[in-house]
């Protein structure tokens, strides 16, 4: 596969070489105002040897270049080392050309000092060297803008990878923690209601069903992850009782997209580092405005001196963004802690 790619380039390459020869070929034969055929053909043969010396001088120098040092990791070694084979090719192909003209094109005898001397080799060459540059110029900013939109195409496939890791870390992470508190409250709830025991277990149940049927899915309707989130409410309100309380104000939302887990986890965060008690009962606010959806809690921080380390927030705020390209709202007022989501159009939707 490498090699074909290799073999791809150089052939992209040399069409274009072949393009660029024929075009100052046909534009030395007719531009010019040749007294003899014999002129013009020594004007063609000089333009196409300079067309050729010129643009091996830079196109060859850049492809191999490329292939060693990378505009975007080391761009000042990049930059040095191209401008220093353009100087040093391009002096070589000039003088080349320039002395092959001289010697064989007008029939004159070799004498550098003579040569170099000349009023016409002199002005053909600085003529030639600046040609030269804004051909390099091309080459180079051409070279460089492939490289770049191949690097940020790479940097957004990474970091679509990393969080599709990051977010089935975070399920995997759900999975024994939550399973672990919800069995050991439904050991107690067994013998004190039958009735509600069966509630538990069939809204456990959904939970995991939601689960495995989102795991492959960057986004779901909103309707299906809210219902998922008033599930898990209901098994928390079973271990908290009225000390938890949720309330929502969500409208109308037909039609709105949300990766799968975003609410849950922003309860989950509430829940996670709040007091929840009779003395310090949290109170979470789930609604929408603006299409965007906000989350809220009271803030009554657990006095276990772990700090939080964002992981669920920064995973949260990287999805939205990379799925939507718009912020995730996060504010802290001492009283009260809110993250606004955007809600995502339907067009989101696999």
């Amino acid at each position: 596969m490498g090699n074909k790619r290799v073999k791809d380039e150089s052939e992209s390459f040399a069409f274009n070489l072949r393009g660029v020869l024929i075009i100052v070929a046909v534009i030395s034969a007719f531009s010019l105002p040749f007294h003899s055929w014999d002129e013009a053909f020594r004007v063609v043969v000089y333009n196409f040897l300079t067309s050729v010396s010129l643009w091996l001088a830079n196109g060859y120098p850049s492809y191999f270049i490329d292939k060693r040092i990378s505009w975007v990791e080391e761009p000042r070694k990049r930059l040095l080392t191209g401008l220093g084979a353009f100087f040093i090719f391009n002096l070589i192909a000039i003088f080349a050309v320039n002395s092959f003209a001289y010697t064989t094109l007008d029939n004159r005898e070799f004498d550098f000092v003579k040569m170099i001397t000349t009023p016409w080799f002199q002005g053909a060459s600085v003529i030639q060297l600046a040609i030269s540059f804004l051909v390099s110029v091309v080459i180079h900013t051409l070279s460089f803008w492939r490289e770049w939109k191949s690097s940020v195409l790479e940097v957004e496939r990474l970091r679509a990878e990393r969080m599709t890791r990051q977010f089935e870390s975070l399920k995997d992470q759900l999975n024994p923690h939550f399973l672990f508190n919800s069995l050991n409250a439904l050991s107690s709830l067994v013998y004190e209601s039958p009735e509600l025991s069966d509630k538990f277990i069939q809204r456990l149940s959904s939970i995991y069903r939601y689960l495995l049927d989102t795991q492959e899915r960057e986004v779901v309707d909103f309707s299906e992850e809210i219902e998922f989130t008033r599930s898990y409410v209901f098994l928390q309100k079973i271990r908290f009782g009225d000390n938890l309380k949720v309330e929502e104000d969500l409208g109308m939302n037909t039609g709105w997209m949300i990766p799968p887990l975003s609410i849950q986890l922003l309860v989950e965060n509430a829940i996670k580092h709040n007091l929840v008690s009779k003395e310090n009962p949290l109170t979470i606010k789930i609604e929408t405005k603006d299409n965007r959806l906000f989350v809220s809690n009271n803030i009554q921080r657990r006095p276990s001196g772990k700090e939080s380390t964002g992981k669920g927030l920064d995973n949260i705020r990287q999805r939205f963004l990379f799925l939507s390209g718009r912020q995730v709202e996060i504010s802290d007022d001492g009283t009260e802690f809110t993250v606004g989501v955007p809600l995502l159009e339907i067009e989101y939707s696999e």
